[in-house]
């Protein structure tokens, strides 16, 4: 029994040492004027100075959030896209979709290839202005829209017996 309680402080000072050493090495990168890590000490400096930890642990390219880009400040306004449904992700439930620019169109796809598009000046109005646009897709799930020329290809992948088929569709 004894043992068990010297592994036991010897674990919990090895967790301090390793915390204190995490602290300094965080406060080195802050105050390093060394070119090679000038890209984590933006970063650590970022976190602290907007208390954001939580938006950057699943942030892949380490950068700005909307509207407070790295750039410009954007000034833009939320619309509701009442029509999406609640589907599954990665990590949980969300609301997938796709937006594309037609000449002066937006079109916006969701995940179950519903096509609706509007002019950009009736969006700003009002976003009941989106259209359907019909379509005979037979897909379970769109992966991805893109339009080039007059042309819309979508991926969508659909599942016959235990077999997932990839797709690709095209139309004017």
């Amino acid at each position: 029994m004894n043992y068990l309680t010297i592994i036991k402080k010897i674990s919990v000072y090895m967790f301090y040492l390793l915390f204190i050493i995490f602290i300094c090495s965080l406060i080195y990168i802050i105050n390093s004027n060394e070119p090679s890590i000038k890209d984590s000490r933006r970063i650590i400096k970022s976190i602290i100075k907007k208390n954001t930890i939580s938006n950057h642990i699943f942030n892949d390219y380490r950068e700005e959030f909307l509207p407070n880009t790295q750039f410009i400040k954007l000034e833009y306004k939320k619309i509701d896209l009442d029509f999406l449904t609640l589907n599954d992700c990665y990590f949980g439930k969300c609301y997938t979709f796709y937006l594309e620019q037609y000449n002066d169109n937006l079109v916006i796809t969701d995940r179950f290839g519903s096509f609706r598009f509007a002019k950009f000046d009736e969006i700003k109005k009002d976003i009941n202005f989106l259209k359907i646009i019909p379509s005979n897709l037979n897909f379970d799930t769109i992966l991805d829209t893109f339009i080039v020329d007059d042309l819309i290809y979508v991926s969508g992948k659909k599942i016959n017996n235990n077999n997932t088929e990839l797709h690709v569709a095209r139309a004017k």
